[in-house]
């Protein structure tokens, strides 16, 4: 199974990360808030509680701001 990592489980990031796991992906996320990772589980994905437990060599940020960005 094709693996995606995603940094960012807002609006974008959760839509994204949903799509990604109906077209057969296994999606790891991560988001600050434990709300969105939740989220990320119900819809199929595996929330990580940091971005070093990402399985993946594929990674998208969906962050609201290059702050933010920098910071990861």
């Amino acid at each position: 199974m094709r693996a995606v990592g995603v940094i960012g489980l807002g609006i974008m990031g959760s839509a994204m990360s949903a799509n990604l796991t109906k077209n057969g992906f296994k999606v790891y996320g991560y988001d600050v808030l434990p709300k969105a990772r939740a989220a990320l589980r119900r819809a199929g994905g595996i929330p990580v509680d940091s971005i070093a437990e990402i399985e993946s060599r594929i990674i998208i940020t969906s962050l609201p701001s290059a702050a933010a960005l920098h910071s990861v």
